[in-house]
């Protein structure tokens, strides 16, 4: 089960290892989650490219889209 308490600050974001306060890390993160720490897949709980089977919206999401929806959560952070 993913963390409930950490949000899509900023600051959480710069904290998470690897960092995902970036375009490509959030891209990483879409593709192939990890815990807070880093440590830890959490693929099968957290939709992402490499469990396209288990969350089916992600079967037609390209890279660019992707890229499209890190860059939304980067922007929502300054408005």
């Amino acid at each position: 089960r993913t963390n409930q308490n950490v949000g899509l600050g900023m600051e959480e974001l710069q904290g998470g290892l690897p960092t995902r306060a970036t375009v490509e890390g959030i891209v990483n993160f879409l593709n192939a989650p990890v815990t807070y720490d880093g440590l830890k897949d959490v693929s099968e709980t957290h939709p992402s490219i490499k469990s396209a089977d288990l969350f089916p919206k992600m079967r037609s999401m390209k890279q660019q889209d992707l890229v499209d929806i890190s860059m939304y959560i980067l922007y929502q952070n300054f408005t």
